[in-house]
């Protein structure tokens, strides 16, 4: 069995040998002491990336899910068990993707190891999926959220009976720390 230590055999197809032939080249670099492709760009922190992985794996659901979740099982035991279950699938995940990343040692995430699997046109599409369905959709839940959250911790400040919705809230939320990412 060919591992990223080994040389390409022959019989090796093009694409595992020229992800065997990047890490080596991202290998040779690293002994040299020069900087790799990957080094170049990181910019975050260890506390960061760790923050950032934590946040998508968790997730907003973390905030809406529990009370749906306990109403639907009998008892706090089942309640915990399953979210014991869930959290080691989640640590399951966190373990696949931090194998793919040493096993693709360059940016790109998804995008490079759906390419890698399936070809460059796949990765494309899902990469725009991403961008205009995926993040989108989770910046709005996330934003909603927020919102309704908002609405309970100051219930004056949005008319007496709520006369601002959750999604012109929401959108006031995207747009002010847009704003203030953008500055």
């Amino acid at each position: 069995m060919c591992t990223l230590a080994c040389t390409p055999s022959r019989t090796s197809p093009p694409k595992a040998t020229a992800r065997l032939r990047r890490a080596d080249e991202t290998r040779r670099a690293r002994a040299r002491g020069e900087p790799t492709p990957v080094s170049e760009r990181a910019k975050l922190s260890v506390l960061d990336a760790t923050l950032l992985t934590a946040g998508g794996i968790i997730g907003v659901g973390i905030f809406f899910n529990p009370r749906a979740g306990a109403a639907a099982v009998d008892g706090p035991q089942a309640f915990l068990g399953l979210w014991l279950f869930g959290g080691l699938v989640a640590l399951a995940a966190a373990f696949t993707f931090a194998e793919l990343g040493s096993s693709f040692p360059e940016t790109g995430g998804w995008f490079v190891f759906l390419r890698e699997a399936f070809g460059r046109f796949p990765a494309f599409l899902f990469a725009w999926v991403v961008l205009f369905v995926v993040s989108t959709g989770a910046t709005a839940a996330v934003a909603l959220f927020g919102a309704s959250q908002l609405q309970i911790a100051f219930p004056g400040w949005f008319g007496a009976d709520g006369g601002v919705g959750d999604k012109t809230i929401a959108a006031g939320l995207i747009s002010l720390l847009t704003a203030l990412g953008l500055s």
